[in-house]
């Protein structure tokens, strides 16, 4: 019995839509929301050396998800478990920011056109 497990097969952290925060994609796309996140930390934050420690300690964080996972392509189970940790939270975090970040943009576009 050397082949993988169904529990191996299925990525952790499913969502109510069968979808999972740790797959290539939202891994691919968590580093550029964390990368949204510290640019407003970095430059829009107003709090001074707070928010660029914030801010680096948040860019680091996305290069730690795209170089642990290799950009998504590595097996998640083949990733030790405290690693995984790390690319998880990073990749909720990043995901969160960029849905939230594109939710606003889109809403902004409709309330828009709905006035022009």
């Amino acid at each position: 019995m050397s082949g993988p497990s169904v529990e191996q097969d299925r990525l952790p952290l499913i969502y109510a839509s069968g979808r999972s925060a740790v797959d290539s994609t939202r891994l691919r796309w968590s580093g550029a929301g964390n990368a949204i996140l510290a640019a407003y930390f970095l430059f829009g934050s107003k709090s001074g050396a707070f928010g660029i420690v914030v801010g680096i300690l948040i860019i680091a964080l996305g290069l730690a998800v795209w170089v642990i996972t290799r950009f998504g392509t590595r097996q998640w189970y083949s990733i030790s478990p405290v690693a995984r940790g790390i690319a998880a939270t990073g990749s909720v975090i990043g995901v969160a920011i960029m849905y939230i970040t594109f939710g606003i943009f889109f809403l902004i576009i409709w309330i828009i056109s709905l006035f022009t």
